[in-house]
């Protein structure tokens, strides 16, 4: 088995019956080759990335073309190959089955790669908190570019929800 479920590259060769792919073309992999949208069936969990099917710990793969996507043309391989997991997740948390609506409090827990990615994309909203490293209650708060300023916050919970939390 080859870890890694996210991965970016370059197309180096194409099979005769792609369509969507050409040779140089910039590409970012999706975590489950087989889930396109919908609820994740039997066939799609047995196409994760890393786990069930060899993942992109490798210098070259084989991947059919519906478990690639283009990637962003502002972004390199390194970049790119962030979006398949992390960014998903958190985008699918925000604006999936439920999506938030400005205005709406956002509360993202820890530092690492979905918390990240939720304070990206949440930015569309009016207040995006995200708890310090070590859980102690202090949040920072960035004001996004709805509002009047770009400025960052700190404050305390102090055992409030989210919603409570205000400057």
């Amino acid at each position: 088995m080859v870890p890694g479920s996210d991965g970016a590259g370059e197309v180096i060769e194409v099979g005769s019956k792609v369509a969507e792919f050409k040779k140089g073309d910039q590409v970012a992999t999706l975590f489950n080759q087989g889930h396109q949208y919908g609820d994740v069936d039997t066939y799609a969990a047995g196409t994760g990335l890393g786990g069930v099917i060899d993942g992109t710990l490798r210098e070259y793969g084989v991947f059919n073309e519906q478990g690639l996507v283009k990637a962003p043309r502002n972004l390199d391989a390194r970049e790119a190959s962030t979006l398949s997991c992390a960014a998903l997740t958190s985008w699918n948390a925000l604006y999936g089955l439920k999506p938030l609506k400005p205005g709406q409090v956002v509360l993202v827990q820890g530092t690492g790669g979905v918390s990240m990615f939720g304070l990206q994309v949440s930015a569309q909203l009016i207040y995006c908190i995200r708890m310090d490293p070590a859980n102690t209650g202090c949040c920072i708060v960035r004001q996004s570019r709805w509002c009047n300023s770009y400025r960052d916050h700190i404050f305390h919970l102090e055992g409030r929800g989210a919603q409570e939390a205000r400057c």
